[in-house]
């Protein structure tokens, strides 16, 4: 991408900062970057190495890469060496290449007690109390005070993200609301547990009394008890309904007012955070030769008088690139992690691939040796190149336009956004039944006269957004997602078969099993088809994501199973004693599975020092790099979509059942509790 900002004159005007790394000198305000991207996680500086070979053109900053960066990186290899393909397709090459490369051994040894202090600076946040007593997030490696999970107010989290404080307060109103609509579900309890409606729950257990749970047993169905049959007689009555309609009202004004608070919270909590999203809008079609900061700036600012431009960024349509550089970087590091196996070869070795089981093997993953990623590397080595000679990278995707003020961007909105069938045809088609007209003085002007109706919205924020996708087109990515939503039915379907089978033959045990462990594989499943999909921003692959597994969930757990049922079966013992099984786990197992963290604890404590039991020593050797010791200290992840969907998956299930399980609503409180704490602490 092209990326540059202006400096303030004393005049009131704005210039563009001259050369590469000093401020705005003479000029009243401002730091002044120009450079060629702002993709930070794929090159740069790296353990003393110079910049200048792995980031390349004028004013770069390092940690970017882009089709000039990415050509001042190629004299780290030959990209035209010695390679050929073996007679089943393999890419083969001499292993001369490798010193080109200029791989470097891990001047260090790993040390585990640098990685408890990389664990304290950098994967457990921290903060700082500024002079005027506001708290503000430490970035990772700044010193400071650890949050207190029992001191830290869910007001201080906004900190961590607007959706992370709207998912605890979310939690609390949740709370609030199965409390109340439980004390209106005790009159329907007692009715239950009375001897009104059957007096046989005395030999079940404790949770299910007060519910609608109902034993069989035999009746006579003529006068001289001839003939019997096994059934259950538990009449329902007009206390029931009243409590079930009460508590379903209340459930819908909670709704209401729950979602007008959160508008409202979520506003309160915008506004109190300043940042460039409040500045800055993006043009979604841009002339795709238009790539000259300058150009765009002297448009919004000269032409339009919308206001003072401070920043323009044009993104290239170079996603492939920058996801090579990036599989490029990530490959570099396992071939340093593995240098010791690099004395083995001369320069006129020849690497191939692995056959047989290892060659398998490593296909999946396990095993990868240093001559798998020196192959892997000559191949993404070779697929730059050809992204390189294509023109097409060097084209505009979306442009970026930061205003001076938060006037000047609500300017721009208001005058230049329209609907997405007159950007797309640029002219107007809609007016006469929307009532709104773009004037023609707000088109851009291509290089053949033509005009272009701008598709202008509001910028999301920079951290949010995901460069490699922003040169994807509108229909590809629809296509993606109907593949991927396509496939969460896919699943769906198959877990339905299953459910149904295992109920018809009775296995009531199996079925609660199977859903349970469905639940837990869910999110990994739902993960790999959202990552099939090209979304503009992370909140938007993690909606998609969110969507996927309340979809699924919410069908496994409850909609399949009912819909197999019988209606007269829903008071059996067996049904509501699932029903209570899956509250109780959203309450209790899965918040002390996470609490475990059984995954990063064996990380920290076994895979990264090392075994020292000789039987086990093999298999955990332990880290041989610090970088690599480190990855095993970076911490869970905590995905939001997936707690958002566990939460509405017990809210769902429990006012689901409310008539018959009315007692699921206390637990559907007790799991928001316990929820609250371990995902704060965590």
């Amino acid at each position: 991408s092209a990326s540059r900002w202006y400096c303030a004159t004393g005049r009131g005007g704005l210039r563009p900062r001259a050369g590469g790394g000093a401020g705005c000198r003479g000029s009243p305000a401002g730091i002044i970057a120009e450079s060629n991207t702002i993709r930070k996680p794929l090159t740069g500086s790296r353990r003393g190495r110079p910049a200048a070979r792995t980031a390349g053109g004028r004013g770069t900053k390092s940690g970017s890469a882009s089709p000039m960066t990415t050509r001042g990186s190629m004299s780290e290899s030959s990209y035209d060496s010695r390679a050929s393909h073996t007679g089943d397709g393999l890419l083969e090459f001499r292993a001369m290449e490798i010193d080109r490369w200029h791989l470097e051994r891990e001047s260090e040894e790993p040390n585990i007690a640098r990685s408890w202090e990389f664990w304290n600076l950098h994967t457990v946040p921290r903060f700082v109390v500024q002079d005027d007593g506001d708290i503000v997030k430490c970035e990772p490696g700044v010193p400071g005070q650890r949050y207190s999970v029992l001191g830290t107010p869910v007001s201080e989290l906004r900190d961590f993200g607007i959706g992370i404080a709207m998912y605890f307060k979310t939690l609390i109103y949740v709370c609030v609301a199965c409390i109340a609509a439980g004390g209106i579900n005790v009159l329907a309890m007692r009715y239950f547990w009375s001897d009104e409606y059957g007096g046989q729950q005395e030999d079940m257990i404790y949770a299910l009394r007060g519910s609608a749970a109902c034993a069989r047993e035999t009746i006579c169905l003529d006068t001289n008890c001839e003939e019997t049959a096994f059934a259950s007689v538990c009449p329902f009555n007009i206390d029931v309904a009243y409590a079930d309609l009460g508590a379903f009202g209340l459930l819908v004004v909670g709704l209401w007012w729950m979602s007008r608070t959160q508008e409202r919270v979520a506003t309160e909590l915008d506004e109190a955070e300043q940042t460039a999203q409040d500045y800055t809008v993006r043009i979604e079609d841009p002339s795709p030769d238009a790539t000259d900061p300058d150009v765009w700036r002297d448009f919004f600012e000269k032409k339009l008088g919308l206001g003072q431009v401070r920043a323009v960024t044009v993104s290239r349509k170079n996603g492939t690139l920058i996801e090579l550089l990036a599989d490029r970087r990530r490959i570099r590091q396992q071939l340093e992690f593995h240098f010791d196996e690099k004395e083995k070869y001369t320069e006129g070795d020849t690497i191939r691939p692995a056959g047989g089981l290892k060659g398998f093997l490593q296909g999946l993953g396990v095993g990868c040796d240093f001559s798998y990623w020196a192959l892997k590397m000559h191949e993404v080595n070779m697929a730059i190149m050809r992204q390189l000679a294509r023109k097409s990278i060097r084209k505009a995707a979306k442009v970026y336009v930061t205003f001076n003020t938060e006037k000047a961007q609500r300017r721009c909105l208001n005058e230049m956004t329209d609907g997405i069938i007159n950007t797309a045809f640029d002219k107007d088609m809609t007016s006469w039944l929307t009532g709104r007209r773009v004037h023609p003085r707000f088109f851009w002007i291509n290089a053949d006269g033509s005009p272009n109706q701008l598709a202008v919205v509001e910028a999301p924020e920079p951290s949010d957004v995901i460069w490699k996708n922003q040169s994807v087109p509108l229909w590809v990515r629809a296509v993606e997602q109907a593949i991927g939503f396509g496939l969460c039915a896919l699943v769906v379907f198959l877990a339905a078969l299953v459910i149904e089978e295992l109920a018809l033959a009775g296995q009531h045990a199996a079925v609660a099993l199977f859903i349970s462990g469905s639940n837990s594989v869910l999110p990994e499943i739902m993960k790999l088809f959202t990552e099939i999909e090209s979304h503009l921003t992370f909140s938007s692959k993690q909606t998609s994501m969110l969507i996927k597994l309340v979809i699924a969930r919410w069908m496994t757990t409850c909609i399949i199973y009912r819909m197999i049922t019988d209606t007269e079966d829903l008071a059996r013992e067996e049904t509501l004693t699932q029903i209570y099984n899956i509250l109780f786990a959203d309450a209790v197992t899965t918040p002390v599975i996470r609490l475990l963290d059984i995954g990063g604890v064996l990380g920290r404590h076994l895979i990264a020092p090392g075994s020292k039991l000789p039987v086990l020593s093999s298999i955990f050797p332990g880290a041989k790099t610090q970088a690599q010791m480190d990855m095993a200290f970076q911490g869970t992840e905590w995905s939001l979509a997936e707690r958002f969907t566990d939460m509405t998956k017990t809210i769902f299930v429990s006012f689901f059942n409310m008539t018959v399980f009315p007692a699921g609503v206390f637990i559907t409180a007790f799991a928001m509790i316990v929820n609250f704490w371990v995902d704060k602490y965590c």
